[in-house]
Order: structure tokens, then C-alpha cells, then sequence
């Protein structure tokens, strides 16, 4: 049982580099592969009954990101939250959970971590409080 779970820089608006020669088949897959990952962490975090789930680091770019990709992100918070696990997204800047939390369509269960607002939660009668910090070394 894992209480939560951190996921370091999914960026899962970034593709993976292709090789030139890399056969027709494999591309599709290697396009996918970032969103699948966190697809996978979600299902593991579901099915060990994790308190939550931390999104760290670079997760999606609002340049970049595709409408499906923002929708599928959108249900993994959704099925989480459904589960009792909860969606911590952790970012030095406050300004981008607002832009991030409307993107999203403001879906139950994402919460956010900033340098003027942590996250603070109770586990196993422990207080955990989560901060987003940039170091910029």
C-alpha cells in the first residue's frame, strides 16, 4: 500500500524522439508512451489504495497539449478521485494552477501545491504538508 505516490516529470505533451528509421508500426506507440506511463501510475495508484498521487516537475506544456490529451488527464484525476485518491499537482507557480485548474474544466479531486499555498492533508494520524519550490540550481 503506497499512501502517495510521486510522479516526476511526465510531460505528457512530449513526444519521445523517433529515429529516423524506426518502422511505422512502433511510432504510434512511441507517441503515446508518456500518456500511457501516467495511465499506468494511476492504475497503481488506484489499485494500492494510495491517499494520492503527486504530479511533480514538467507535466504538460498549454502550448502544446492536445485537447485529447488534456481530456484523458482529465479522467485519470476523475477515476482517482472516484477511488478516494486524490490529485496533487505541485508547481511554483500559483498562477499556474489557476491556468491548469481551468484547462482541465476544474474536475473534484486536483488539488495544488504552491509556494503560497501547500497542500496539507492527514495520513495514518501523520500530517503531511506538501510545498512547490523551484531550486534554480
Amino acid at each position: 500500500m503506497f499512501d502517495l505516490l510521486f510522479v516526476g516529470n511526465p510531460a505528457i505533451d512530449k513526444a519521445i524522439a523517433e529515429p529516423e528509421d524506426m518502422p511505422r508500426s512502433l511510432l504510434g506507440r512511441i507517441r503515446g508512451a508518456t500518456l500511457k506511463t501516467l495511465e499506468k501510475t494511476y492504475r497503481q495508484a488506484i489499485e494500492s489504495e494510495a491517499q494520492g498521487i503527486v504530479l511533480c516537475g514538467e507535466i504538460l506544456n498549454p502550448v502544446y497539449v492536445s485537447p485529447a490529451q488534456l481530456i484523458r488527464l482529465r479522467e485519470l484525476i476523475i477515476q482517482a478521485r472516484d477511488n478516494s485518491c486524490e490529485t496533487i499537482w505541485v508547481t511554483p507557480n500559483p498562477i499556474d494552477a489557476e491556468e491548469f485548474l481551468r484547462m482541465l474544466g476544474e474536475p473534484k479531486g486536483l488539488s495544488f501545491a504552491t509556494p503560497l499555498r501547500p497542500w496539507t492533508k492527514t495520513i495514518r494520524s501523520t500530517t503531511v504538508e506538501l510545498w512547490g519550490v523551484f531550486n534554480e540550481e
